[in-house]
């Protein structure tokens, strides 16, 4: 397959047209369709001027591993998780930054979701 060049041409603006035009260059295979279209969207986004410094979150697989990358809280956790402390201290220090990450999550989502925890001022803690 040739690579593909992008550019500010608008290639559809459906997702038949966009469906077609894939089958045209000789795209039709399902998982490849999704990437070049997640790839073309990524694009359009940037092109029409959004920051490039996006962030995006997942679960650490490689295909997300682009613009600025995040670990999404679980994921995030179970890295933290899996660490063995060699010393009584170090596995204590392990389960802190555990307890830590979860009351700084379960914070956010409160502040996020109620004014009322906005009204009163609920502190987050800092890591």
């Amino acid at each position: 397959m040739n690579r593909l060049s992008f550019g500010s041409t608008v290639l559809g603006n459906s997702p038949e047209q966009w469906q077609d035009y894939l089958e045209s260059i000789g795209i039709v295979q399902t998982k490849v369709a999704q990437r070049v279209t997640e790839a073309a969207l990524l694009g359009g986004l940037i092109e029409s001027g959004i920051n490039r410094k996006l962030l995006i979150l997942s679960d650490g697989a490689r295909q997300f591993n682009i613009l600025i990358h995040g670990l999404c809280w679980v994921h995030a956790e179970r890295i933290i998780r899996k660490l063995e402390g060699s010393t009584a201290e170090f596995r204590e220090n392990i389960e802190e930054v555990q307890t830590l990450l979860w009351e700084y999550y379960q914070q956010l989502i409160c502040l996020s979701r109620s004014p009322e925890c906005r009204a009163k001022g609920v502190p987050i803690c800092s890591l």
